[in-house]
């Protein structure tokens, strides 16, 4: 696995990685199996500001962040001509690195990025360990917004900095809508969905009065040749400390599904699906876990 493909790896299918999942439809039928890792701590309750204030990201000065990062990742592909499926695990250890410019923005990099990956196709693992060079994967503005991304960073990175698009009260959320590039099995498509930033609350993290943001993100895409969907769901749980403008820990999940096409509607059927035909083929299932804690 090159570094390329694990870091496609770190958010969708690509030669060896993986990465989201659930159609917005049916994101109650397909939960990530990492779900319970999202909050893993229990923090004491703090009061929150006299009034909502509106969210930033603090690129004021030219500065570094490092933060510990953590990835796991499964996936599951079926070949359509026989029917053979193979799999991959995958999980990665390391530095994600924030250095913020004098323009207020800020470039995002793995360092210090290590992995241990099994892959089996017919039964059979392959086990690798590597260890990866620093890798630039995009860029990151104060509003939180991705942008000249590597392909398939700028879902994560999304859920790992969600940065609401107005002041929030506890309980108040925004959704706004949104446009990610989800490169699976070599090809990239432009989902479209819907992002949903969520205050529930302000805790103490580490010293540090912090905002509680729950995120929900929906994407989904449809192949113009093949008519194959592609779905994604994602949730991601954050604590931002206002006073800072910097989130001091962010966990996310991320799931994606690809299905074949539905089966066309025969004639005489009243517009209805035959009882006979099949359901379409579940032919890329993942599933992916990220975490990033700040290092003191």
């Amino acid at each position: 696995m090159t570094p390329r493909a694990l870091i496609f790896g770190c958010l969708f299918l690509s030669a060896g990685g993986s990465a989201l999942a659930a159609p917005p439809s049916a994101a109650s039928e397909l939960t990530s199996k990492y779900a319970s890792r999202l909050v893993e701590s229990d923090y004491p309750a703090a009061p929150a500001p006299p009034s909502p204030p509106t969210f930033a990201l603090d690129f004021s000065t030219v500065h570094t962040y490092r933060y510990f990062y953590e990835q796991l990742l499964e996936n599951h592909i079926i070949t359509p001509e026989n029917d053979r499926e193979a799999s991959f695990t995958s999980s990665s250890y390391g530095d994600l690195m924030v250095y913020s410019e004098p323009d207020h923005t800020a470039q995002l990099r793995f360092e210090k990025l290590r992995a241990q990956s099994t892959k089996t196709i017919d039964g059979k693992p392959l086990k690798t360990n590597e260890k990866f060079p620093a890798t630039w994967i995009g860029n990151l503005d104060q509003a939180g917004g991705i942008y000249e991304a590597v392909p398939g960073q700028a879902p994560l990175m999304a859920l790992l900095f969600p940065i609401p698009s107005k002041a929030l009260g506890v309980g108040e959320s925004v959704e706004t809508p949104v446009e990610l590039d989800l490169p699976v099995l070599d090809t990239t498509y432009a989902a479209k969905g819907v992002r949903r930033i969520t205050c529930t609350g302000y805790v103490t993290v580490v010293r540090r009065v912090c905002a509680k943001l729950e995120q929900t993100l929906e994407l989904s895409a449809v192949d113009d040749d093949t008519h194959q969907r592609v779905t994604a769901f994602g949730r991601s749980v954050s604590f931002f400390a206002p006073s800072e403008g910097r989130f001091v820990r962010s966990a996310a999940v991320i799931t994606l599904n690809m299905t074949d096409p539905a089966p066309p509607v025969m004639a005489g059927t009243g517009g209805k699906t035959p009882k006979t035909s099949l359901p379409p083929k579940k032919r890329v299932s993942a599933d992916d876990f990220v975490k990033i804690v700040l290092a003191e």
